[in-house]
């Protein structure tokens, strides 16, 4: 068999590994104590990526002394941007699932899959293990609610089942000292009308928990900590989860990411943002007088060339020097300059060492003469997406197998043996393969040309695949465009022949070669004639 990163698969669906359920119970019960303060962090993490920072500039005031206004306040995506570039060229398409030697189960999964959009799930997977170190996928039984339903699910026409995503924040799980990168329990956390909902999945049981309803106070006692609502058999017999990881776990569960980080160098760069913007706000130009009669004001408005008068507070005789003047001051900014320059230097030096140089996260790529400069410009990132795409594999794997062995116990109650008996058969002997699409797009241009024309020149491929690759046209679509091409090119033809060659031009060789040919046959048949007069 081969599987992913969860590896021994009877542990992780059957109660070979005991689930302590009253040790776990006991656990949630009293709030995730021990769980908290990494959800909490985790939590950061995705309020930063997502913008949220109003939360976390409540002391700035206090401690950069600066007024306490909001359009002073400053704030950049660094952590969203540095994320994104380091998995941009993950999952640009669908990789191509195939379960070994099974093309019914094969079909079926990537039936499911499409409907389920687990490509771009995945993808978001990726995102939130950066965050947190792991993203659980959760395969989730799709519940027929009527007959009609039950019978469009068994003929393929509605999915059995849906995916959904857990980030680092929002799920716990418990592993087996013996398998401590195998959970056998695993309880995700969501929160709906002021209350906060645990479910609890073991081999055996399925129980779910519920906190007290917020009252929207700043008494929260009571919403951290839960009472168990239910709990019933797990009819599934296996925790119907996957989980992708950042890096390749080897010893932990919980594996590190550059989220928290991201986060530090994010707080660094609002903060520093945030008192540029409060100094050269409230920095203003002062204009104040001197000597000058009380009561007066500046005309609002005055023509260019006009002399302006000022009425001195007091008479001067001779030469008294006191004459009343108007004058402006300002605070010296050039050090902010310098503090910007020293910040951005900063920043970019925190990407670089992330694996995302300048260019990539602040999007100032694409000015490269030539597609070659291009791809060379972005190959770390290339080359760390390379090397992902492994582990990501291991997922697709440990994915595809729960997702089947799900579907399977709720097809064994439904009766249906045509559909359970290649997708049993996937399941007894599970291999799976993951072929990957490129992780480059080609752009139109001389270096795209001329790679296409190679393949051409040297049989590699044929034309419709090229317009197959051009256009991102299907196989079909392809050949119907070619027989459309032939077809356009006859009535041309009819209603325009091609004129003859003109003496002395060298005729297209494709052109000379048929003149030939057809000069050979009435050669051959005015001989055939002659003979037999």
């Amino acid at each position: 068999m081969s599987f992913g990163i969860l590896g021994n698969l009877a542990a992780f669906s059957t109660s070979s590994v005991p689930a302590n359920f009253d040790a776990i119970d006991a656990e949630i019960v009293a709030g995730l104590e021990n769980e908290r303060q990494r959800m909490a962090r985790a939590r950061i993490v995705r309020d930063y990526y997502e913008g949220n920072v109003e939360q976390y500039q409540t002391e700035y005031g206090r401690l950069l002394a600066i007024r306490d206004n909001a359009p002073n306040r400053r704030a950049i995506p660094y952590v969203r941007s540095i994320i994104d570039a380091k998995i941009r060229r993950l999952y640009m398409a669908d990789p191509k699932r195939t379960i070994t030697d099974n093309p019914d189960a094969t079909e079926y999964l990537n039936m499911l899959y499409s409907k389920g959009r687990v490509t771009p799930k995945l993808k978001d997977s990726i995102k939130f293990a950066a965050m947190g170190g792991v993203c659980a996928i959760q395969v989730e039984l799709n519940q027929p609610k009527s007959d009609g339903e039950a019978s469009a699910t068994l003929a393929m026409l509605r999915p059995a089942v849906n995916f959904r995503l857990w980030s680092p924040d929002e799920f716990a799980v418990w592993c087996s000292p013996d398998e401590p990168l195998t959970p056998f329990a695993v309880a995700v956390l969501d929160r709906y009308d002021a209350k906060t909902r645990c479910r609890l999945w073991t081999p055996d049981t399925f129980a779910v928990y519920e906190s007290k309803k917020w009252d929207g106070t700043t008494n929260t006692k009571g919403t951290r900590v839960f009472e168990r609502v239910s709990d019933e058999p797990n009819f599934l017999g296996l925790v119907p989860f996957a989980f992708q990881w950042w890096t390749e776990p080897t010893k932990d569960f919980w594996v590190w990411s550059p989220g928290d980080e991201l986060v530090d160098v994010n707080e660094v760069a609002n903060a520093r943002l945030s008192k540029i913007a409060d100094d050269t706000l409230f920095s203003r130009p002062i204009t104040y007088s001197r000597g000058l009669r009380e009561g007066y004001k500046l005309p609002d408005r005055y023509q260019a060339g006009d002399v302006l008068y000022l009425p001195s507070d007091r008479d001067f005789v001779g030469d008294g020097s006191d004459h009343a003047s108007i004058e402006t001051t300002m605070v010296d900014l050039s050090y902010l300059s310098q503090d910007r320059e020293e910040l951005e230097a900063h920043l970019e030096l925190q990407g670089e060492m992330h694996g995302v140089p300048r260019d990539q996260w602040r999007m100032r790529g694409g000015n490269a003469a030539s597609g070659v400069s291009i791809i060379a410009e972005q190959l770390p990132i290339i080359e760390e997406c390379e090397a992902r795409q492994m582990l990501a594999e291991s997922t697709e794997k440990d994915l595809a197998a729960v997702t089947l062995m799900t579907v399977a116990k709720w097809l064994e109650g439904m009766g249906d043996g045509s559909t359970l008996a290649p997708i049993n058969a996937a399941i007894a002997d599970f291999d799976m393969s993951v072929q990957w699409p490129p992780l480059t797009k080609n752009r139109p241009g001389p270096d795209y040309d001329a790679h296409l024309q190679f393949e051409l020149i040297n049989g590699l491929v044929s034309p419709i695949q090229v317009m197959q690759e051009m256009t991102g046209m299907s196989e079909t679509e392809a050949i119907e465009h070619f027989e459309k091409k032939a077809e356009q090119d006859a009535f041309l033809q009819s209603i325009a022949p091609s004129p003859p060659p003109i003496p002395g031009q060298e005729m297209p060789i494709e052109q000379a070669e048929d003149q030939n040919e057809t000069e050979s046959d009435d050669s051959g048949e005015s001989n055939g004639e002659g003979v037999a007069q």
